[in-house]
């Protein structure tokens, strides 16, 4: 019972509604969750975090690499030293003797510690009949491999490797050699396939005495192959000087010594592309173009191909002419649509007759133009 009272008298008489207390909601059941062991298939390996591994640059250092190597020859045995049948002794000799005889090496040698190897180039076919010089097809008996720093590479212009090659003093021999660099310490230092991406040129000597300088920076391409699965670059390369002319028909004139030799530079660094994509720099040729006048008249244009509407006629993208917020002239008493529509017009007709529906003047019939 509540009662209040004012000064006509009125006294209140009645309950004053209070809201009922909500029922319990009776909780769900629960359970304790227990964790499973799951079956793996057989081999499967646990994924694990990827993380790039740091480029080792190569360390700078000269190793000279000889191209040959000495094999024992077993002489045959002294005619003295096979019995006659004779009853009579005679003086005992050597049946054999060995000498040793120093031949080229087949296959690439390493560079010491460098991750460079040398090896004799394979020569082309020579046809029947032809005589060539001994100087001209065999390949330096050694060879002088010089691996820059990483500071003196960048220095040169390159991302990679600087290397240099020559023939040691008093190697003999002058034809091509074959150069494979491993790269495989630093074949994710850039990350996009980076070693596939990995080129090869020829530059001046100078390059490893002087990368800064204009003239030792000039690239020449060769022919070489990048074999990413093997994080290898072969390449056959002429380390200069000239071998002597045969002085006659048939002759071969002897290898001579070589005192010191300029030799040549080679550039490791990366292309656009490789083995494992194309990471060139796409076209940013314009697609769209726009204009603009001192009145605020803006004109957008940009090429799509779209279907033809219902209508007969496509969509296409409204940008009429209007005024520029900041323009002192005042703003159209109509504003100017802006964006997809048609061509044409479209009608929307209606009705004056009252309808059931919502709309009374309205009717969904309409017609494009």
């Amino acid at each position: 019972m509540a009662a209040a009272q004012n000064g006509t008298g009125y006294q209140f008489q009645g309950s004053v509604w209070n809201p009922r207390a909500l029922p319990t909601t009776p909780a769900v059941g629960s359970h304790k969750l227990t964790a499973t062991a799951v079956q793996q298939p057989k081999g499967y390996k646990a994924l694990a975090s990827y993380h790039a591994a740091a480029p080792q640059w190569p360390a700078a250092g000269t190793v000279t690499v000889p191209l040959t190597r000495a094999v024992a020859l077993t002489a045959p045995p002294h005619p003295s030293a096979i019995s006659t049948g004779s009853t009579h002794a005679t003086t005992p000799r050597s049946a054999s003797s060995s000498t040793a005889q120093t031949v080229p090496v087949t296959g690439p040698v390493k560079a010491g510690a460098l991750p460079v190897w040398i090896g004799p180039a394979t020569m082309p076919a020579v046809p029947r009949g032809a005589h060539v010089s001994v100087a001209t097809a065999a390949a330096p008996s050694q060879v002088r491999v010089q691996v820059a720093s990483h500071t003196q590479t960048v220095a040169a212009g390159a991302n990679g490797m600087l290397l240099g090659l020559s023939k040691a003093a008093g190697s003999i021999g002058s034809g091509p050699v074959q150069v494979v660099v491993d790269y495989s310490e630093l074949a994710e230092a850039y990350g996009g396939g980076y070693g596939s991406r990995l080129e090869m040129f020829q530059v001046p000597a100078c390059a490893l005495s002087s990368p800064s300088a204009k003239a030792c920076r000039t690239r020449t391409p060769i022919t070489f192959t990048n074999r990413a699965a093997s994080d290898e670059l072969v390449a056959t390369v002429n380390l200069g000087g000239s071998a002597a002319a045969p002085t006659g028909m048939g002759a071969a004139v002897a290898p001579t010594a070589s005192t010191s030799g300029s030799g040549t530079g080679l550039e490791v660094t990366s292309g656009d592309s490789g083995s494992q994509g194309n990471y060139a720099a796409t076209s940013l040729s314009p697609s769209s173009t726009w204009q603009t006048t001192g009145t605020g008249a803006y004109t957008y244009s940009y090429p799509i191909d779209v279907p033809a509407g219902l209508g007969g006629s496509a969509p296409a993208w409204r940008s009429p002419t209007t005024r520029s917020r900041w323009t002192a002239r005042p703003a159209p008493a109509t504003p100017s649509p802006v964006g997809w529509g048609t061509a044409g017009t479209t009608t929307q007709a209606s009705s004056s007759a009252p309808t059931v529906r919502a709309d009374p003047c309205w009717t969904p019939r309409a017609t494009t133009s």
